[in-house]
């Protein structure tokens, strides 16, 4: 997980909420389900995000959720 709450997944990037990301020891686990890639936190297996796969590179899928609050 990178520092921006983004998952890099095979060249496109893909959001989680906000403050998921607490240091280097923060993990996510992924899993694919037909056209969707659905990330669970890896401790408490809460779903984080779903995301429709990205069929080329260099995407980002933003849930709107995701953001800071305006």
């Amino acid at each position: 997980m990178r520092k921006d709450n983004t998952i890099p997944i095979k060249g496109n990037r893909y959001s989680v909420p906000l403050g998921t990301y607490q240091g280097p020891e923060s993990y996510v686990k992924v899993l694919e389900d037909n056209d969707k890639y659905l990330i669970y936190d890896f401790e408490s297996t809460v779903k984080l995000a779903e995301h429709k796969i990205f069929k080329t590179k260099g995407n980002l899928s933003k849930n709107s959720d995701h953001s800071r609050k305006k």
